[in-house]
């Protein structure tokens, strides 16, 4: 059995992300402990725009892996037709949630900015006007907890802990404000004691941590909110959406306290 450490993991890392790499997590080629796909700001607007991400999925699915994350932006419009589209294409890759070989495939989503506001976000709004969508459906009028655990079939909740083969993953939603990480604190307050030291856990959310992969994005006077609980838990390994960066840019990756990583997205990277 591979040790899955800190290093270790990141000597995998930049094989790891979206559909041009996706790496078992482990040393050499032994067997690993554990290997998902990482990718993020799918941005879905129509059945039509699904492609990429269905091939990133397929992607994944031949390499066997056992869970999938997307760290938010799920939606470009923030409409509930978004989100169905989101559920077609991951249902039709991962049928029940398994694999073909019947087994199970964790859906480790998350959701941004996007899938909260994207109505009416200026020029996005007249492009849904125009192709027929309407901000009626929007799904925090219809509301998100609904509307999620419709199309996915899973509990909805500010802050999730799903376990996948014996490794923890923990998800923040996005919160008006940047408030996710006031939720994120407060759960690692109460819960960060059963996290196993030994062991990394991973945890993702859409806006990146400050000061870590988000330092060279935004000017000095607007930052982003951190966990400061990861400060004190350097087998904590982070991944953000967002930036849109893709994963060869310097910026991408940071090692700290902890690890953080910018997921790249699969729709207008920069």
């Amino acid at each position: 059995m591979i040790q899955l450490s800190r290093r270790n993991f990141l000597g995998g890392a930049a094989a790891l992300f979206g559909a041009s790499g996706c790496r078992s997590l482990g040393l050499g080629d032994a067997k690993p402990n554990i290997s998902f796909g990482v990718i993020s700001d799918i941005h879905i607007t129509t059945p039509e725009s699904t492609a990429v991400f269905r091939r990133a999925l397929e992607y994944f699915r031949d390499r066997k892996v056992d869970a999938v994350i997307v760290s938010g932006d799920l939606s470009d419009w923030g409409l509930r037709s978004g989100l169905m589209y989101v559920a077609d294409a991951w249902y039709s890759v991962f049928p029940n949630d398994c694999a073909p070989d019947g087994r199970k495939v964790e859906k480790l989503f998350c959701t941004g900015n996007h899938d909260y506001d994207g109505y009416w976000y200026g020029d996005m709004t007249l492009d849904m006007h125009v192709q027929g969508y309407s901000e009626e459906e929007a799904l925090v009028k219809l509301g998100m907890k609904k509307c999620w655990e419709e199309a996915f079939h899973e509990p909805f909740a500010p802050i999730r802990r799903r376990t996948v083969k014996g490794y923890d993953f923990i998800s923040a939603e996005w919160k008006e404000g940047e408030g996710w990480h006031k939720e994120a604190e407060k759960w690692f307050a109460q819960n960060g004691k059963s996290l196993d030291p030994k062991k990394p856990f991973f945890f993702f959310t859409h806006y990146p941590l400050g000061g870590t992969t988000s330092s060279s994005g935004r000017s000095a006077s607007e930052t982003y909110p951190t966990v400061s609980a990861f400060n004190q838990m350097p087998n904590a390994v982070a991944f953000s959406g967002h930036c849109h960066w893709t994963l060869n840019d310097e910026r991408s990756i940071w090692q700290g306290e902890y690890t953080a990583l910018a997921v790249p997205s699969i729709r207008r990277p920069r």
